[in-house]
Formats: structure tokens, C-alpha cells, sequence
């Protein structure tokens, strides 16, 4: 206490003269203290957001840059891809040309990959999640492998360099992610530093002002000895520089004009306020820097991107694009351009497009394309230039002239249409030729023929059509393949062009059938003397996947206009004379004549009508009940096509199933027949028919197909149908034509789950040895046997026999063509399993079995 009262003595002993000089001293002292520290606070800020900024916008210029060399590098790989496959030379590959420019990729991208370690990465460690940055490294090191393992795999093998670079496309994808990912942690990074450093300085301000108040106290403390005195100044002062502490700043501080000591306080206060006022302005400033800041770096982004993208559509876009200036010079070309015309970038740039036009177009057309861009800066069309190796390309091109900045450019986009035309040019080629041998096909056949009745019919000139038919080629087809009957196909052709004269038409008319068109002969020797000819061509055997096969030739001949006046006509009379040469001799040629045998001529059409018998729905699918005898009860059917013509009636499958098998109809018969019955078996399953099997015949042909088992069972998904469900027969003197074959085939049947079984037992020439070996379940016997079963002894030992013969191998045995009650009981007393025959029941349509069945039960 006895302090603070030599403290008070001292401060009242002070004149006031000084006391009024100390106080404003001090409070100046103070204000410009605070003034310099504001000052150099608002400079620092301003300067570590600069720096901060200015660093970040240096990072993502690198990572911008980073990406690009990465984007070119990737799309040169898929380039060399590409050019290594268009240059491959069958299966091999231009090693050479990959090695020349796939090994600077590969350097490019390790260079790349110690550029992201030394470079990129270091400026991250701190800024980004290290997850991040490891995941980016891993993604990386997988691009890099896959991207290199693409360029060396190019020479090896393309596909497996497609799957690569397929693989490293889904790394660049994921990288790019990444970087996308570090660019907004890096925005992130930046507003969160610049946000606390803003923080941290509104803290030291409040604190620096918290001070200055606190300093002001002081200041009016010290001076409350002087308040009598000096109430009213002090009392105004106080009142300002609580309004200026409160924010406000909109008044008239105090003035004392009488007074030049006081008046230097006033200048005091006016200096703090407008100091105060600046301070506020700078930190206003610094924030609107701050957010134009974050807006230009997102408006550069966003242009980068643009720009990005819009050089890669550019560069990438599979449209040779032009741009010229005001003056028709080309400013730019893309990479389709250079692909396409030969000239790089370089050797295009500065020069008017028309250095490469192929003159083809004249002057009137390059004007009429002009004017039509001047007067609606548009022009669209068919332009023919010339590549740099002198080849023409056509082009279907647009051209647009658009302005920019004051200034106009031209732009030409171009699509190569080469391919086009070219597919145009194929496509009219195969609608009138065959495929396999590309000689005439019967559209163009038939309208040279029109043409040679319309010539003569002017000179009075005859001329002939020969109708070739291949004998046994089905054979060949069925036994060797379709590729060998393909080969064949090619060797005939080749034989017939070296035999005939360059203006005689050799046409394909379809299967192993060829016409040929002679025109203007001079005599009927000249005719003979072609057939001579093509017949010894014939008798060279061909080779034949490395085997010599002989194929003999049927010919027919008809003349015009003593055998018709039509086309048609012609080929059908010619057809009719091959008939009657393949069935007479074969290996032979007949002429046409008006006698040729009512039958040949039925035979004839019944096989052209039989062919049009599927789409007319004529063929049906009748069954006929098999009886278990140990029950007596129905438990199946067999499968039988019938054929109802519209003008002969029921055809017996004896006259027609002939006639199918040497055209080859039967295999869409016999699987006509099995679609049938599947379709049948699912029908009566829904209808609570479970029980019932359907035995199936199928024609030895059919066993030559190699794909028979794959194409049965694939039905039988179709249909949801068990292969038990089905039994399968094969005729007995038919499978010992070709036993192994046919052996092999039915066990692939057997394996499906099939039911097989041989049918006619007993008018082959079965062994016991080859019986025993057959993957069969049934025999069934044939119904010759079974005639005469009760009169004829012979007879009646072979049936027996079988059903021994088959009772001792486990095989099921079923007798066929059972009429009487006699036979009946003869076969259920010597142990015969089953049994068929009209006795029982003729074949019926489906509807009429079911009501049969139901009947019997």
C-alpha cells in the first residue's frame, strides 16, 4: 500500500503539460505499433497465399503434363497394335517394324514411371492421402507391365497383345481416376492451409485489438486525475474510439482546434481510424483475392480438361480432318489424314488443299463447291483425291466455314469410302455368283440364257445347255466331309474351264449340279464332242485330302429352240436327260427327246415336289402302337412319315424315302421325324402321358453325319424330352455297310441315353461276334418272318432263334407285322417280348393314337 502511495504522490507531482504529452505519446507509440504489425500481417497473408497457390497450380501443371505424355504413349501402343495388324503378312507379324516402334514406347513409359518417383510423387508425400499415392505407384507398375507386355507380345501374337493392352486400357483408366482423386486433395489441401492461416490472423487481430482496448483503458485510467479537468475531451474521445472498436466507422471524430496539444490526440484518432479502415480494406482484398484465386484454378481445369479432350477427339477421330486459314492453308491435319493420304502432318501444313487432288474432278466442280461454301459456308459431297503413294481414295466429305475471333478457317472432315465401294462392287459380284467357285450362280445363268433367245431368234442360231450332276458326290460329302466335297467342287470347275471355250457360260446351279451354256455350235458333233470332252476330263482321279478318289459325270443336253423356248424349259428337259443318263449308265451324256419314260419324268418331279413338301406342311408324323406281350398293354409307338400329295394322295414312304436318301432329303427328313416325336412326347407328358416311348427309324445317311449326336441332343433340350424317352432304329443290312463308322456313331447315341435298336433282324448278315459288340437294347424281327410264323417251319426257326439269340445277349426283342391271333400267341409262347401290327392298330396321326390308347387301357 505504502507503493501504490508514493506511485500516486509521484503521478500528481507530474505537470499536466506532461501528463497531456505522455498520454498521446504512448497511445501514438501504440497505434503505429499496431499499424506496422496490421501492415506486415496483411503483407504475410498475402504472401502465403501467393506461395501457397502458386505452388499448388506448379503441382497440378506437372500432373496435367504427366497425363498427356501418358495419354500419347497409350494411344501409339494401340496404334502399333493396329499397324502391326494391318501389315501382318498371314500369321506373321513385322518384327522388325514392332521392335523399331515398340521399343521407344517401352522406354518412354519407364521414363515415365521414374519421372512419377522422382518428380511427381516427392511434391505429394505431404499434400495427399498415402494410400493414395501407394495405390497410384501399384496401379502404375500393373499399367506398366501390361502396356509393355502388349508391345512384346505384338509380334507373337496379336489377340493375346489385344487382351493386354485391353488390360493396361483399365489401369490408365484407373490412374487417371487417381490423379483426378490428387487434384481435389490438393484443392482441398490448399483451402483448408489458406482457411487456417485466414483463422490464425483473425485471432491475432481480435487479440492485437483486444490489446489496443486494453491499452486505451490504461490510457483513460492514467488520465481519471485529469477528468475534472478534462471530462468533456476525454469523455468525446472515449466515446469515438468505443464507436471505432465497435466497428463503426461512418462518424466525425473529435476535434480541438483550440487546443494544438489536444489536436494532435484528434490526428491521432483520425490516423487509427483510417489505419483501422485500410486494414479492413486489405483483409476485404485478401479474401476476394483468395476466392478469385480458387475460381481461376477451377476455370483452368476445366479449360484443361476441355482442351484435353478436345485434342484427343481431334487426334483420335477416325475422319481425316483439315483446318485452314482465310487463305486456304492448312494449319492442321489430324492423324486419320496421314493414315489415310501417306503425307505427315509436316509435309501437309502451309500448302492449299488441293496439292493432293487426283484431277478427276474438273474446274466447274471445285467452283460449283465454292460458291456453295461462300454462300451458306457449307458444302457436302463425294470428293475423289489422291494419296501420296499416287492411289486414288474417295471421300464423302464436309466442309464448314466457321469464324473465330474476327477471322474465318475452313474445315473439311473426310470419310474414307474406299471400303464401301469395294463391299458395293463384292456384294453385286455375289448376287450373281457362287460363293465356293465363283462361277455363275443360276440368277445370272438364267438371264444369259434370255439373252441367248433373244439372239437368236435374230440370227436363227441355235444354241445348248448341258445339265452336269456329280455321281456319288453325296457319298464323298457324307464319308470324307463337306470340306472335301467343297475341294472337289473347286477341282471340277477348274477342269471344266481348261475343256471349254472362254465364251461358254459354266454355271453353278447348285449342290454338284453345273450348267453350261454353248452358244452358236455348228453341228450336233460340235455338242457331242463337248460332252466327249468334259467326260474325259472326269476320268483323271482327284486328289482328295490326300487320296485319289475317281468321280464320274452325268450329262444332259437340250437344244434350243427344238426342245423349248424358255429358259426354264430348257434346264428342266436338260435336267430330265441327265436323269436318264445317271440312271441308264452314269458316267455318260443323253440328249433330250420327247420319249423319255413317263416314270423318269414322275420320278423327276416327285424329287422337286418332295423338296417343296416341308414348307407345304404335306409330311406327317404317324404312330403305330407297340404292345408290351408280358402285360398286353400299349407302352410305345413307332415313328412313320407319311406323305400326302395334293393331287396323288397318300405316296408310300417306299416310292419317296428312295428318292430322299439319293438327294440327300433325307437328313432334313429324319430330323423333321425327330423334332416331330419330341415335340409329341412333351404334349403327352403335359397331358399326364408319361410312359410312352417312340422308336424313331434313321437312315444309314444320317449316321454319316459327324454331328448327328450333337444335333439330336441338342432337340432334345430344346423340348425338355429324356433321350430314354426314344428308341432309335437303324436297318440291319444297312449298318454292315460301314460297320465301324456306324458302331461309333451309335455309341455316342448310346452315351446320350438313347434306346437303340436294329431293325428287319434277320434279312442282314449280322455274325453273332458283330451282334454281341452292338451297343443295342432291341432286335426287332422282321415282318417276313412273321407272315408264315404258323405255316412255314423255316420261318418259324428263325423267329425262334432270334428270340433266343437275343434273350441270351440281354436284348429286348419285338416282332413286327403281327395281323393274327395266331402269331399272337406263337410269339408270346416262345417268350417274345413285344409286338406290332395291324393287328393291334394301323399308324395314326397323334390325336387319333391318344384316343386309341385310352381306349385300349
Amino acid at each position: 500500500m505504502a507503493v501504490f502511495g508514493s506511485l500516486r504522490r509521484f503521478v500528481n507531482h507530474i505537470p499536466f503539460k506532461i501528463k497531456l504529452f505522455a498520454i498521446p505519446f504512448l497511445a501514438t507509440v501504440m497505434l503505429l505499433g499496431v499499424t506496422f504489425i496490421q501492415k506486415e500481417y496483411a503483407e504475410s497473408q498475402y504472401n502465403f497465399m501467393h506461395s501457397v497457390t502458386k505452388t499448388e497450380i506448379d503441382v497440378l501443371k506437372k500432373i496435367n503434363l504427366f497425363e498427356s505424355e501418358l495419354s500419347a504413349i497409350f494411344g501409339k501402343i494401340h496404334d502399333l497394335i493396329i499397324s502391326a495388324g494391318n501389315r501382318q503378312n498371314g500369321d506373321i507379324v513385322d518384327e522388325e517394324y514392332v521392335y523399331i516402334h515398340g521399343k521407344p514406347l517401352i522406354y518412354k513409359l519407364h521414363r515415365q514411371k521414374n519421372h512419377l518417383h522422382t518428380v511427381i510423387l516427392p511434391q505429394l508425400d505431404a499434400r495427399v492421402d498415402a494410400m493414395l499415392l501407394d495405390r497410384l505407384q501399384a496401379q502404375f507398375g500393373k499399367y506398366l507391365h501390361h502396356a509393355s507386355s502388349a508391345i512384346t507380345m505384338v509380334s507373337v501374337d496379336l489377340e493375346l497383345a489385344g487382351q493386354q493392352a485391353a488390360n493396361a486400357s483399365t489401369y490408365y483408366n484407373l490412374i487417371i481416376k487417381d490423379f483426378d482423386s490428387i487434384r481435389n486433395q490438393l484443392i482441398e489441401s490448399s483451402e483448408r492451409t489458406i482457411n487456417a492461416r485466414l483463422d490464425s490472423g483473425i485471432r491475432k487481430m481480435q487479440a492485437v485489438t483486444m490489446i489496443l482496448i486494453g491499452f486505451i483503458i490504461l490510457m483513460i485510467i492514467m488520465g481519471a486525475g485529469l477528468s475534472r479537468q478534462l471530462s468533456g475531451i476525454f469523455e468525446s474521445i472515449f466515446i469515438a474510439i468505443n464507436r471505432l472498436s465497435k466497428g463503426e466507422r461512418d462518424f466525425e471524430l473529435p476535434s480541438f482546434k483550440d487546443n494544438s496539444e489536444l489536436q494532435k490526440i484528434s490526428m491521432g484518432l483520425q490516423i487509427f481510424k483510417d489505419n483501422i479502415i485500410k486494414i479492413e480494406r486489405l483483409h476485404k482484398q485478401t479474401l476476394s483475392a483468395n476466392i478469385r484465386l480458387k475460381r481461376e484454378i477451377e476455370e483452368r481445369k476445366k479449360a484443361q480438361t476441355q482442351m484435353m479432350l478436345s485434342d484427343k477427339v481431334f487426334e483420335n477421330a477416325a475422319e481425316a480432318i483439315v483446318i485452314t486459314d482465310k487463305n486456304n492453308r492448312i494449319m492442321r491435319v489430324n492423324r486419320a489424314f496421314s493414315d489415310i493420304t501417306g503425307y505427315s502432318k509436316e509435309e501437309a501444313y502451309g500448302k492449299d488443299p488441293g496439292f493432293h487432288k487426283s484431277d478427276i474432278h474438273d474446274d466447274s466442280f471445285y467452283e460449283d463447291m465454292w460458291q456453295a461454301i461462300e454462300n451458306s459456308k457449307f458444302w457436302q459431297g463425294e470428293i475423289i483425291n489422291r494419296k501420296k503413294n499416287g492411289d486414288i481414295w474417295p471421300s464423302w466429305s464436309t466442309i464448314s466455314m466457321i469464324e473465330y475471333e474476327g477471322e474465318h478457317y475452313y474445315v473439311s472432315v473426310s470419310t474414307d469410302i474406299s471400303t464401301i465401294k469395294e463391299s458395293r462392287k463384292e456384294i453385286e459380284f455375289l448376287a450373281y455368283h457362287d460363293t465356293l467357285t465363283s462361277l455363275p450362280n443360276r440368277l445370272l445363268f438364267s438371264d444369259r440364257v434370255e439373252h441367248a433367245i433373244a439372239r437368236s431368234k435374230r440370227t436363227k442360231e441355235i444354241f445348248a445347255i448341258l445339265f452336269l450332276d456329280l455321281d456319288k458326290f453325296k457319298y464323298i460329302n457324307d464319308t470324307m466331309g463337306h470340306h472335301v466335297g467343297d475341294i472337289l467342287l473347286i477341282e471340277v470347275t477348274k477342269r471344266l474351264k481348261n475343256v471349254l471355250r472362254p465364251e461358254d457360260t459354266i454355271s453353278r446351279f447348285g449342290g454338284d449340279e453345273f450348267l453350261i451354256l454353248i452358244e452358236a455350235p455348228d453341228s450336233l458333233d460340235d455338242i457331242r464332242d463337248i460332252g466327249e470332252r468334259v467326260l474325259e476330263s472326269f476320268q483323271a482321279p482327284f486328289m482328295l485330302d490326300g487320296k485319289e478318289i475317281v468321280v464320274s459325270v452325268s450329262i444332259g443336253v437340250s437344244f434350243y429352240p427344238e426342245d423349248a423356248d424358255t429358259a426354264d424349259m430348257l434346264i428342266k428337259n436338260a435336267d430330265l436327260a441327265m436323269y436318264k443318263a445317271k440312271n441308264d449308265t452314269k458316267n455318260s451324256f443323253e440328249f433330250y427327246t420327247s420319249s423319255l419314260s413317263a416314270s423318269m419324268k414322275k420320278r423327276f418331279d416327285l424329287e422337286h415336289e418332295l423338296r417343296s413338301a416341308f414348307s407345304k406342311k404335306e409330311l406327317k408324323v404317324f404312330y403305330q402302337p407297340q404292345i408290351d406281350l408280358s402285360v398286353m398293354k400299349p407302352d410305345g409307338a413307332e415313328a412313320l412319315i407319311r406323305w400326302k400329295h395334293p393331287k396323288h394322295g397318300w405316296i408310300s414312304p417306299a416310292i419317296f424315302i428312295p428318292i430322299a436318301e439319293d438327294t440327300g432329303l433325307i437328313h432334313e427328313i429324319g430330323l423333321f421325324v425327330f423334332e416331330e416325336c419330341c415335340a409329341q412326347i412333351a404334349d403327352w407328358k403335359q397331358k399326364g402321358f408319361t410312359g410312352l416311348k417312340i422308336s424313331i427309324n434313321l437312315s444309314v445317311k444320317q449316321f454319316y453325319d459327324e454331328k448327328l449326336a450333337d444335333t439330336l441332343q441338342s432337340i432334345l433340350l430344346a423340348y425338355n424330352v429324356d433321350a430314354g424317352m426314344i428308341e432309335l432304329e437303324i436297318t440291319e443290312s444297312h449298318m454292315m455297310e460301314n460297320q465301324f463308322e456306324i458302331i461309333e456313331q451309335m455309341k455316342a447315341l448310346r452315351e446320350i441315353g438313347f434306346k437303340l435298336s436294329i431293325d428287319d433282324f434277320g434279312t442282314g448278315y449280322s455274325s453273332l461276334s458283330v451282334l454281341k459288340n452292338l451297343p443295342i437294347n432291341r432286335l426287332k424281327i422282321d415282318r417276313s418272318f412273321i407272315r408264315d410264323i404258323t405255316e412255314n417251319e423255316d420261318d418259324r426257326i428263325i423267329v425262334l432263334t432270334i428270340i433266343a439269340m437275343g434273350s441270351n445277349l440281354g436284348l429286348n426283342v419285338i416282332a413286327e407285322g403281327v395281323e393274327t391271333k395266331e402269331q399272337l400267341e406263337m410269339l408270346k409262347l416262345k417268350g417274345c417280348h413285344g409286338a406290332q401290327g395291324y393287328l393291334f392298330s394301323h399308324a395314326m396321326d397323334a390325336r387319333s393314337f391318344l384316343k386309341w390308347f385310352n381306349s385300349y387301357l
